[in-house]
């Protein structure tokens, strides 16, 4: 694609190859419906329950680059809540769903936004699908219009492979660097990338430069000041033409934090000691779980609700109810990642009340306040998938929190496969997620393996950024509303991953040099409950990785 092209609304408009448009009931063409008299597809959903998608099915290049926009509109009188919406999604040659990028929803009726998204395209991607649709569980109607698809912009992006994102030691030395390069910028570049680095400490530069090769590049530096720090890294070609340059505040420390720490070779120590955390994905915690997953190779737990933990049986409220869960964790030997993951006012099930506080940001700061010294707690959870665009707003968050905590790690999890080293700056634990397993034919790996592939060019695995990951364990069509609905519909599209899978996900992520193993047990969601065959195989997974952290421990 090399300039913008309009997305026609009509399948007699669309060039070969591309459609026909889907349009379930609801769905109409209007010709003048948009802003201006412009066409537009409007819906009108009067079933909450139904889950309603447009869809236009056509080709775009594996790995190629671009911005999708469009204009959606909410109509007046639509349920409180409802929200219009727009993406494209990815699928290879079987319709396996290997992804997508989506536009911010318009949740305020009455007016036209504008919404964009910059994508690249998976690899083994066969087919791309536009659709527009509601948000689920909410009766309403909207429209959408304007649709384009252009070139996205040359990215790169430049860190440091260091324990932790924003350290270095003030003693100097070799530091490595990862370089990552999306698209290619006009005018294109004469022979191979450099990077130039100028560092800045105590009134004080240091400027080297060094070749870029395979995504990685190494500097020296001389001794600094132990303080902050600036970082200006600009990316050059053979010649010396600047095609980019980035600013990146860093800390000059003397010694590494003390409570957790990372191993230049991204393994976790507590207290000095080795520790590999298998943990286990959770809503809430209660008392009566806690027997059993301290008898399980589980160690550690990961609830989303961190910010409103309470035993149902308890009296306690805000900050004493969640630290009474975190003492019985400990008591029970069981570490804690707190999630702060939906601690943002504009997401899904939103903690903007909480411990005392009000709006995301002060819920966020209450908690690190207030559990940063507690012995159970090893990392900090900040991000789960969240799109590339609220990456800014990710990065003022961790600055935050490294403020106020400079003692533990922060983790995160993205799904943005084919850009995922754009993350690499928000975390000092790199976490992914494939999830292959999909529907009844579906049992393939490939996926995973892009994923793995993609967080080793990220952050690479013998050493730089800790990589753990999120074993799939769960039935993804939890996440349908019309699966959860329709027993059929969900026997038809959706199932558990089998024994054998399961483990297969395990062995990969051990045999790629995980550092720490995760995942979501199907007996925990909300609508399939774990079949018998597949019973043990939580347990095996978790199994799988202890011993594996056996043989770690011991090396």
């Amino acid at each position: 694609m090399r300039e913008t092209a309009a997305i026609a609304l009509a399948d007699h408009a669309l060039p070969p190859g591309w459609g026909p448009w889907d349009l379930p009931a609801g769905w109409r063409y209007l010709p003048d419906g948009g802003p201006d008299g412009a066409p537009a597809l409007g819906l009108t959903r009067v079933n909450a329950a139904e889950y309603l998608n447009a869809r236009l099915p056509f080709p775009l290049a594996p790995e190629s680059r671009c911005r999708l926009s469009a204009l959606l509109y909410l109509e007046d009188g639509s349920d409180a809540g409802a929200s219009a919406n727009a993406g494209i999604e990815f699928f290879d040659a079987e319709g396996r769903f290997l992804g997508g990028g989506y536009l911010p929803p318009v949740k305020t009726a009455g007016a036209w936004v504008r919404g964009e998204t910059e994508f690249t395209v998976p690899q083994y991607t066969a087919e791309c699908r536009l659709m527009f649709y509601l948000g689920a569980g909410k009766a309403g109607a909207a429209r959408f219009a304007a649709l384009a698809l252009s070139p996205a912009a040359f990215r790169w992006t430049a860190y440091p492979l260091t324990p932790v994102r924003d350290e270095l030691p003030a003693g100097g030395g070799a530091i490595p660097f990862g370089c990552f390069i999306l698209g290619q910028p006009e005018p294109a570049p004469e022979g191979g990338w450099r990077c130039r680095v100028e560092a800045h400490a105590a009134g004080q530069t240091i400027t080297v430069e060094a070749p870029v090769r395979d995504g990685r590049f190494a500097i020296h530096l001389d001794p600094l000041p132990a303080g902050p720090a600036t970082l200006c890294v600009q990316l050059r070609d053979a010649s010396g033409r600047a095609f980019g340059e980035r600013e990146l505040p860093v800390t000059l420390v003397d010694e590494p934090a003390a409570a957790c720490t990372l191993d230049t070779k991204g393994r976790l120590q507590i207290a000095g000691q080795p520790f590999m955390p298998i943990a286990l994905y959770m809503g809430e915690v209660q008392r009566e779980e806690l027997d059993e997953i301290a008898a399980s190779p589980f160690n550690c737990v990961l609830p989303y609700s961190s910010p409103a933990l309470k035993f149902t049986d308890s009296a306690l409220d805000g900050v004493d109810a969640v630290r009474e869960v975190f003492d019985a964790c400990h008591a029970h030997g069981l570490k804690v990642i707190f999630s702060l993951s939906n601690t943002y006012d504009d997401w899904h099930y939103a903690f903007t009340e909480a411990l005392g506080a009000h709006g995301g940001l002060n819920v966020m700061t209450a908690a690190v306040r207030a559990f940063a010294g507690h012995p159970a707690l090893i990392a900090w959870y900040l991000n789960d998938e969240q799109p590339i665009e609220r990456i800014p707003m990710l990065l003022e968050r961790r600055r935050r929190i490294r403020n106020l905590d400079p003692d533990h790690p922060i983790y995160a999890v993205m799904c943005q496969v084919p850009e995922l080293p754009f993350y690499t700056e928000l975390c000092d634990v790199y976490g992914i997620d494939p999830y292959p397993i999909v529907d009844p034919a579906c049992n393939h790996i490939r996926s995973s393996r892009y994923t793995h592939d993609m967080a080793e060019q990220a952050v690479g695995t013998a050493d730089g950024i800790a990589l753990w990951t999120v074993v799939q364990a769960h039935n993804v069509g939890n996440y349908d509303p019309q699966a959860n609905a329709d027993p059929e519909f969900a026997r038809a599209n959706y199932r558990d991953p089998s024994f054998d899978e399961m483990l297969a996900l395990a062995l990969l992520a051990a045999i790629r040099g995980r550092r720490a193993s995760s995942s979501t047990p199907i007996s925990t969601c909300p609508t399939r409950r774990l079949s018998p065959e597949a019973a043990p195989a939580v347990g095996t997974i978790s199994a799988v990785s202890a011993r594996r952290c056996a043989r770690w421990n011991r090396s």
